[in-house]
């Protein structure tokens, strides 16, 4: 099972860098553009947002007509009424409107449950050491997401959905004041052997994550009777979705150390990269509720939970220069990898016209796993511990999406 998924694994991460992101986000919204001309003439109401759930979410009922939501089961009269020379004719809009297209502007901040960049070491008057962390403390970054989907019926959709941001954190930087075996001083202890123990030595430290996430999944709208208020049904909505989820995740760290003294050059660096690309099931859940008389705003939650397989790497490389000469080390490790991930929405929804509807709300994405972690060495001289150890360190980003959802 490892093997044919990290082979799957291969063949999606040729898509994730470069022209592959811009390529993508392009076809899902000129795909859109080539398919308007075939339902220029339809001006029939049609569904604003059938995005439905968690990255994709904003199920609403079929759209306004006159102010409030059209029926299904009136189209399915006329078209009938029609036929039988009692109107005007009226096609059901989904043989003519099948395609949906939404985009995001994502606004999130990644973290690490252990980020810890460097520890910061103090003795103050003899006293015994104490050891305080100084975290990856990343902002809020920029990404994007897009979808397009096919409607196969009136409430189920075909969809693909991606994902991409790329994020970085401030530097953190600790400078030695004084050497600890003075008594009185503070220094500081990053991974792989890296430290600034003497006076006027220091460690500067960031931290990097990028996220590439692919989704392709039917997604339906779930009512007990009839879906929308003003088709007769409840004000209550569900929603669910079923699918693959492949992830494309690399966390990275620099290390710059400047241990030189007494007039001799003496500086490290250090870089660690970890990749993971998994693939698995995905199932997503969402409940929305209704408001107002014409039912144009909305509400709504959405959970959902993959469970990716696929491969880790992690490459670690330590150049230290002396006085001109430098030596590298390299290590490379990796493996099989399980990832849990679960992400979590909450927003609302504005129905802005027959077609179009926006969305705004907050979101949780956890990868279990895939965060920093390593273990940092903290004696000088036989004082402090003789090593800190990081547990397994887990990734997540939160923040705010705002979507807007076009239907063709």
């Amino acid at each position: 099972m490892f093997g044919f998924a990290s082979s799957l694994c291969q063949s999606f991460q040729t898509l994730r860098r470069g022209s592959a992101k811009a390529a993508m986000l392009g076809f899902v919204i000129l795909s859109a553009g080539t398919l308007r001309a075939s339902a220029a003439g339809n001006e029939q109401i049609q569904p604003a947002d059938q995005s439905i759930l968690i990255e994709e979410q904003s199920s609403t009922a079929i759209a306004f007509a006159d102010g409030v939501n059209g029926s299904f089961v009136e189209e399915i009269d006329a078209e009938s009424s029609a036929s039988a020379g009692g109107g005007e004719e009226r096609s059901w809009f989904l043989v003519r409107d099948r395609l949906t297209v939404g985009a995001e502007y994502l606004l999130l901040r990644p973290t690490f449950s252990n980020a810890t960049a460097v520890y910061q070491s103090t003795i103050s008057g003899g006293s015994a050491l104490a050891n305080t962390a100084l975290n990856y403390d990343f902002g809020y970054a920029s990404g994007v997401r897009g979808f397009i989907g096919y409607r196969l019926t009136e409430d189920w959709m075909l969809r693909f959905g991606y994902l991409t941001i790329d994020a970085s954190s401030p530097t953190v930087v600790g400078v030695c004041n004084a050497p600890l075996s003075s008594g009185n001083g503070t220094a500081f202890f990053g991974p792989y052997n890296t430290s600034a123990a003497v006076a006027g030595q220091s460690i500067r430290a960031t931290a990097g994550a990028q996220l590439d996430v692919y989704d392709l999944e039917i997604a339906g709208r779930i009512c007990p009777d009839r879906c929308g208020p003003a088709n007769g049904g409840s004000r209550w909505e569900g929603a669910t979705a079923v699918g693959l989820r492949f992830a494309d995740v690399g966390v990275s760290t620099n290390v710059f150390n400047d241990q030189s003294a007494l007039g001799q050059q003496n500086t490290i660096f250090l870089t660690t990269t970890r990749t993971f690309s998994g693939i698995g099931p995905r199932l997503a859940l969402q409940g929305r509720r209704y408001l107002g008389a014409d039912a144009r705003w909305s509400v709504f939650g959405s959970g959902a939970a993959a469970l990716l397989v696929g491969g880790v790497q992690n490459v670690d490389a330590r150049s230290n220069t002396q006085d001109g000469l430098t030596n590298l080390q390299t290590q490379n490790a990796g493996g099989n990898l399980v990832i849990p991930n679960f992400d979590i929405t909450v927003g609302a929804t504005w129905q802005m016209g027959q077609r179009t509807s926006f969305s705004a709300g907050w979101m949780l994405m956890y990868w279990g796993q895939l965060g920093y972690s390593e273990t940092i060495p903290t004696a000088v001289a036989g004082v402090g511990p003789d090593r800190v150890p990081l547990t397994s360190s887990s990734l997540s980003y939160d923040g705010a999406f705002f979507r807007l959802t076009h239907n063709f």
